[in-house]
């Protein structure tokens, strides 16, 4: 059973305005409309992944990835893409805002058990999932044995608190 990393959402600070215009000129695959939205929309193929670029010097990097380093990374090859088009880009910071992660365990899940030994919230009639709170993560617990975790603010709480549950609820699983 190993928990992959579904997505990661990264913030950057570069330090200088940013000329969205010039930018989008001097770049493909990129799309700003200021009549929608404030910010320009980048999906370089090469890098991967979604940026947001907005005028103020703002970076936000969305994604898969395999790992929080890669998404890391990522929104660095972004800032150095930004970087190369004439802009004093200086990452002052790189954030990582929020991450999700997905695991399966070997069977289905009593939801029942779960919400009664394990505390998590089972409303059948509003949603199909049990949710299970640990240390400031949100596990969603399906019956057929696949979990969604949202809330990694760091490699640290995807080692000590994500890594024990797969355990316990292949314990619990039937």
């Amino acid at each position: 059973m190993t928990i992959r990393i579904t997505n990661v959402v990264y913030t950057a600070d570069l330090g200088c305005e940013i000329d969205l215009r010039t930018l989008t000129m001097s770049s493909t695959h990129i799309i700003y409309d200021p009549h929608r939205f404030s910010g320009a929309v980048w999906k370089h193929p090469a890098i991967g992944g979604c940026c947001l670029v907005f005028p103020n010097g703002k970076l936000s990097v969305v994604g898969r990835v395999d790992n929080l380093g890669a998404g890391r990374t990522r929104a660095r090859r972004y800032a150095r893409s930004i970087q190369r088009k004439g802009f004093k880009v200086r990452l002052v910071r790189l954030k990582l805002v929020t991450a999700s992660a997905f695991f399966e365990v070997g069977g289905n899940l009593s939801m029942d058990v779960l919400s009664g030994d394990m505390g998590a919230k089972y409303e059948p009639e509003l949603f199909p999932a049990a949710m299970l709170k640990r240390d400031g993560l949100n596990f969603t617990c399906f019956c057929n044995g696949k979990i969604l975790v949202t809330g990694i603010k760091n490699q640290k709480d995807l080692d000590d608190t994500v890594s024990p549950v797969p355990i316990e609820l292949e314990l619990l699983s039937v």
